[in-house]
């Protein structure tokens, strides 16, 4: 298995394990709903990991459809252009998920408030004391690994 398969299986295994913890409460929120999810990407090291971490779990959760700007939104857009096509997708889901440490990047702030203005469902993934004790465990994890 190579470093990336390792990390993915790393990542999905933590997913799982929060899940299992927290799933069901999560599912109730989530399910069969079409899901943003939001956190911190600029100045973020390894943050494509952290979202496919959240990604993972989310979709367990059995959401309709999960939409990841870490994997979405191409690296070459300035912060701005992304921001744009961020906001516009994000006007198309149902719910965003907000990802532990959201509160400290800027564009998560305004995905916030655009979700919050739209209506839409709200999830605090840092509600979640398991979910932030892997999601923190993935973010060391990735350092040391990658």
């Amino acid at each position: 298995m190579n470093i990336t398969e390792t990390v993915m299986d790393v990542l999905e295994k933590h997913a799982r394990f929060a899940y299992l913890c927290n799933g069901d409460e999560l599912s109730e929120k989530i399910k069969d709903k079409r899901v943003y999810l939001s956190g911190p990407i600029t100045g973020v090291k390894n943050y494509k990991g952290l979202f496919i971490f959240a990604n993972y779990l989310v979709r367990m959760c059995d959401a309709r459809q999960v939409f990841d700007p870490a994997s979405q939104i191409p690296d070459s857009l300035d912060y701005g252009q992304a921001m744009k096509r961020c906001v516009r997708a994000l006007t198309d889901f149902d719910a965003i998920v907000m990802m532990p440490d959201w509160n400290v990047s800027q564009g998560s702030k305004i995905e916030h408030e655009v979700a919050k203005a739209c209506g839409m469902d709200v999830i605090y993934l840092a509600s979640y004391p398991v979910v932030v004790d892997r999601y923190n465990f993935m973010k060391r994890e990735l350092t040391r690994l990658l």
